[in-house]
């Protein structure tokens, strides 16, 4: 749980502390901005992000990169914690706004900090982006069919928000005009190849000098811009600066989009809470109601049980035989959701900024989901960054519905044959590491076994994740439930308990964590 407080009288003390931790590692110079040369316009997609830890003096100044209503890219070592002592805070126009504790947030397991290999990360959007208050929307992700846009010697335009500056500690709209470099000059530069999914600048011949205090602080998760697209996350280290000759390293945005996409897709309800993870519950009364909740964890878990929130109860006398939440499926940065009737309809309730589902009409998807003994919405699994739906049949056929991004599925395809023997099948995200949506199964005899997603609509042959999973009644992925940074399943027992297991990002599992005996039970479903 997120809460959101506008930087009112703390914020001094808050922002003196980080300015002063700045200032002792190196990385700020207090003064008055440097005039910049005339440029494109400023993005206002683009904001000012600061991590810090109350207890341990931490901090980081970042830029970020508003992809929706939900989510931001920045780089990634620009956290200093998912604790409720830890704290982010945005900064619109230069100046502070938001504050949150408990960052939630996602970072490649294969970032690697010394070549800056997958240097970026996923994290939550401030209450109010400024790209949607002043509908000026979000960059436009280059694709693979933008190579001209990285040739060697092709120029482009770099933005970030460097700082601090003055008593109100604002922030710098900083631009430079640069130059791609090829990788071999970059490899030569950096003293070392170019890592795989970076690329390298230097200030384009012939413009000003750029202010290296401009360099530091701030410039990790900085926007490299050419022909009106997003080509590179700045990969400049969140505690370091960039080269003293000028080069910089990037996160190529080709080499991770369709992560970047997933990721920023990849949403749960309720959003005014922006929680990381949460799981669906169904309820009846004894009118013959069907009662929808939330299940999420509180900040700064564990607690002895998870809370939840009363959501609606959709079509009030209707039997969803199977309802859960799919992402993002339409781009507007809310948490959609997909129910079936017991006929096989299938329906999209379009994400709500509040708990409650059916304040705007439901949408009719497509008949014929009555046949499928098991269904399950992921991230990701064709590749395309965009949610999919998977579905097996009776017959243990597996099938894929991709998503068009447009709250709807393309037709289905066949990926595979011979789930039959398993009791259950489900997945959403990266359970593995490698970035890829995977799927879960168990079979008769309880094991777990893993299915790692290849990121084309297909998957690997499995591989053991653990026994005596047939203590579970329920399994379910249900995102990042305690907000530590993995991927969770979570388990509910015939008699109602929950188990939480994280992933490892190796293929295999965490010792289960018991949060509640018997508190479960009521519910008639869970997904």
């Amino acid at each position: 749980m997120h809460r959101y407080t506008r930087a009112g009288s703390a914020r001094r003390a808050v922002t003196a502390a980080l300015a002063g931790a700045l200032l002792a590692g190196g990385m700020l110079a207090l003064g008055t901005p440097t005039a910049q040369a005339a440029a494109p316009a400023f993005p206002s997609w683009l904001v000012g992000y600061t991590t810090y830890n109350l207890t341990k003096g931490a901090s980081r100044l970042c830029s970020a990169i508003e992809l929706s209503e939900t989510r931001e890219l920045t780089g990634a070592d620009c956290f200093t914690g998912h604790t409720s002592d830890d704290r982010s805070q945005w900064y619109h126009g230069g100046r502070p706004d938001f504050i949150s504790q408990n960052p939630a947030y996602r970072v490649p397991a294969g970032f690697v900090p010394a070549t800056r290999q997958s240097a970026f990360g996923i994290t939550e959007a401030s209450n109010t982006p400024v790209s949607y208050t002043t509908g000026s929307g979000r960059p436009t992700l280059a694709t693979t069919g933008d190579a001209k846009l990285y040739a060697a010697g092709a120029t482009a335009t770099f933005y970030s928000w460097a700082g601090l500056h003055g008593r109100d500690n604002t922030r710098t709209a900083h631009t430079e005009q640069v130059s791609i470099l090829s990788a071999g000059t970059c490899a030569a530069h950096l003293g070392h190849p170019q890592a795989p999914g970076t690329f390298c600048t230097l200030p384009k011949p012939g413009t000003a000098k750029p202010d290296h205090a401009e360099q530091c602080a701030g410039d990790a998760g900085g926007a490299l811009m050419a022909g009106g697209k997003l080509i590179g996350l700045s990969a400049t280290s969140a505690t370091g600066c960039v080269a003293a000759d000028g080069v910089r390293v990037y996160a190529n945005i080709t080499a991770y989009r369709a992560q970047i996409l997933a990721w920023s897709r990849d949403v749960f309800a309720p959003r005014y809470l922006s929680v990381a993870g949460s799981v669906t519950t169904q309820q009846e009364d004894a009118a013959g109601g069907h009662w929808i909740s939330w299940q999420f964890m509180p900040p700064g878990g564990p607690f002895p049980e998870p809370v939840g929130l009363s959501a609606d109860t959709l079509d009030y006398k209707i039997n969803y035989t199977w309802i859960t939440q799919a992402g993002d499926l339409d781009g507007d940065g809310l948490a959609d959701v997909l129910a079936r009737t017991p006929g096989g309809a299938l329906y999209r309730y379009p994400g709500q900024r509040g708990y409650d589902i059916d304040t705007a009409p439901k949408s009719w998807l497509a008949n014929g989901f009555a046949g499928y003994t098991s269904l399950f919405a992921t991230d990701d699994f064709s590749g395309d960054g965009l949610p999919d739906l998977l579905a097996r049949d009776t017959a243990g056929k597996l099938w894929l519905y991709k998503g068009n991004g447009k709250g709807g599925f393309a037709a289905r395809v066949a990926i595979g044959t011979g789930w039959k023997a398993y009791t259950l099948v489900t997945g959403r995200s990266d359970l593995s590491g490698d970035g890829r949506a995977d799927i879960i199964a168990r079979d008769s005899g309880g094991t777990l076994w893993l299915f790692r997603g290849n990121g084309k609509g297909g998957y690997s042959a499995r591989t053991k994740m653990g026994t005596g999973f047939n203590a579970y009644k329920d399994l379910v992925t249900g995102g990042d439930m305690d907000n530590d940074g993995r991927q969770d399943i979570l388990g509910r027992t015939p008699g109602g308990g929950v188990f939480l297991l994280n992933a490892d990002n190796k293929g295999g599992l965490l010792p289960a964590r018991h949060y509640t005996q018997a508190g479960w039970k009521p519910y008639s479903r869970i997904s």
